[in-house]
């Protein structure tokens, strides 16, 4: 069986509560200023309102990382050995405990630690790191082991796949499960403010993740406007800016992006005040904020579902050539209309439509300029996990090569972008694994741009060794 390259790299209305909420707020500013001020420092040295970007914020930033050994040698495994970064935090975290009831917020979150997600987080839980931080933790106190796997559309649990993380990991005890963070969209500059904002939420388990890079984020400019805006949460903005351990180059690359992608400038700084009042207003919005967005996270409340029994089974280990052939088998009888490995009802209402008019028309010019914003984008998340001391493994994931090969996306534009995704990691010393030859394997993609019943085997290996390394060290 062939295996991926793996290179390294309750109480009064709410409107009757608020003037009281400011109050209190004011009041609890007044009992800092009375004991002093001493060393009150608010979220670092954040940028005037008046002050520009600079030409090219990205400058200087992403420095090539220092082998830690010989960057030519490889081990029994196919890893090469790189620099992980700053680690030093890696012994200090502790997932914490069950949140304080005594405020509504409390109580709130306190229903959140109680139930968990446990299939994939819901918008209302990935947009509130808090929320977020607490369901993690909790998976941990009860035993669970849960790690960080970002990614995007692929993460979803539309199908019953029995290869897909939700289950193979969920329901049965292979050592480690996985938290599925991102949704379609989500690409890789919400990554990295999503990264950073957990890390300030002591919410990384184990100090790793693993993110899932689409080929879909490269293409045109990049990341829109539109699904910027979309996915942009105002808490793990705020909390990306807080992270004292993100450096202000960094921040102000982040703070750049979001300007130049529709976050109003007047909006961004009430997100990074800079004097005691100015924090005062900020709280009392979040306050309210968080109240106006409480319907949103009830109902994420509601979907989570109870982690599996079968999580708490004696430690397993898998069959692999088991879990192959019952991939093929799955992935066959998902595909009765087809020989390409498309799910029934992608190929006849997408795939078939859309071949037959493809093969009757003059191919394409090939398409060569891949998103450099992107590309810089991508190098911030890598950044973002050196400097916070977060060892990533990037998934480079394939195609489906009898669609794409009709396409401007042939081969050979295709190659130039795998190279892109390689040098990125190659540049900061980031270890991924490369799934790029396995474009034409029939049952590695259920469809066109998404993981399928093999591909999500062969993942689910690799995430297996990335995590459990060093565990029993």
């Amino acid at each position: 069986m062939g295996k991926a390259k793996l290179c390294s790299n309750a109480g009064a209305p709410r409107g009757d509560r608020l003037p009281l909420v400011r109050l209190g707020f004011v009041l609890g500013a007044c009992v800092l200023c009375a004991v002093g001020l001493v060393g009150f420092k608010l979220f670092g040295n954040a940028q005037d309102a008046s002050a520009t970007s600079a030409a090219d914020p990205y400058e200087g930033l992403f420095a090539p990382a220092q082998p830690s050994g010989d960057p030519g040698q490889v081990n029994d495994e196919g890893r090469h050995g790189r620099s992980k970064g700053d680690d030093s935090r890696s012994q200090r975290r502790h997932h914490g405990s069950r949140p304080d009831e005594s405020s509504p917020r409390g109580r709130l979150l306190a229903q959140f630690y109680d139930r968990p997600f446990y299939v994939y987080p819901q918008v209302g839980d990935i947009g509130d790191i808090e929320v977020l931080a607490t369901m993690i933790n909790s998976r941990q106190d009860a035993g669970d082991n849960p790690r960080l796997l970002m990614g995007s559309s692929e993460l979803s649990y539309i199908d019953p796949m029995a290869s897909h993380p939700s289950r193979f990991f969920g329901e049965h005890n292979y050592g480690i499960d996985t938290v599925q963070v991102g949704k379609a969209g989500y690409q890789s500059l919400w990554q990295a403010m999503e990264l950073g904002a957990l890390d300030q939420a002591d919410a990384v388990p184990d100090r790793k993740v693993a993110l899932i890079v689409g080929m879909q984020w490269f293409m045109g400019d990049g990341c829109t406007t539109e699904s910027f805006l979309n996915s942009f949460s105002e808490d793990a903005y705020r909390r990306f800016m807080e992270n004292p351990r993100i450096s202000e180059q960094s921040k102000e690359v982040l703070r750049s992006r979001a300007l130049e992608l529709g976050k109003g400038e007047t909006e961004l700084n009430a997100l990074a005040p800079r004097t005691l009042s100015e924090r005062i207003d900020a709280g009392f919005e979040d306050f309210v904020s968080r109240e106006q967005d409480e319907g949103a996270v009830e109902q994420a409340l509601q979907d989570n579902v109870a982690i599996p029994e079968g999580r708490f089974a004696d430690r397993a280990v898998p069959d692999w050539d088991e879990e192959f052939a019952r991939a093929r088998a799955e992935g066959a009888r998902a595909c009765t209309t087809n020989d390409a490995g498309v799910y029934d009802e992608y190929f006849e209402e997408y795939y078939k439509p859309w071949l037959e008019g493809a093969q009757s028309q003059e191919k394409p010019e090939r398409f060569v300029d891949w998103s450099q914003k992107e590309l810089e984008d991508f190098k911030l998340f890598l950044q973002v996990c050196r400097e916070v001391g977060v060892e990533p493994l990037i998934v480079i994931m394939p195609v489906k090569a009898s669609y794409y090969d009709y396409t401007a996306y042939d081969r050979e534009s295709r190659q130039l972008y795998y190279d892109l995704v390689r040098g990125a990691c190659d540049e900061l010393g980031v270890d991924y694994a490369d799934y790029s030859g396995f474009e034409d394997d029939t049952y590695f993609m259920r469809d066109v741009m998404h993981l399928g019943w093999e591909g999500w085997l062969h993942v689910n290996r690799d995430l297996m060794e990335f995590f459990e390394a060093g565990e029993q060290a």
